[in-house]
């Protein structure tokens, strides 16, 4: 039987950083990849008690692929879906800029 994988789970609530170390289950098979690390019990109980509907992970803050080999250590992050549209975000920082810029007295 194989060993026990060993990693580290990181994320980000309520503007704090949490992380925990985990080893896999040895009640599940043994992961060799992120898809299998990501399917785990202990990280689908994490995300839905997150509420996050979707979300990313990065390992070491390096995008992966799903396929990749993982390796004992890794620390994965997960990271929250987009709460606001690119696009939507950068207009509203402008307008702020803007409205700031005039309070100022810099433009007319």
């Amino acid at each position: 039987m194989a060993e026990a994988l060993l990693f580290e789970l990181a994320w980000i609530e309520n503007n704090e950083g949490h992380s925990i170390s985990l080893a896999q289950s040895e009640s599940e098979p043994a992961a060799s990849t992120y898809q299998q690390l990501l399917d785990s019990t202990a990280v689908r109980d994490l995300i839905s008690r997150l509420g996050w509907s979707e979300s990313r992970w990065s390992v070491f803050g390096k995008k992966r692929e799903l396929t990749d080999r993982a390796g004992a250590g890794d620390r994965i992050e997960l990271l929250p879906g987009l709460q606001v549209d690119p696009k939507i975000a950068r207009r509203r920082r402008a307008a702020h800029r803007l409205r700031a810029q005039r309070a100022a007295g810099k433009v007319d």
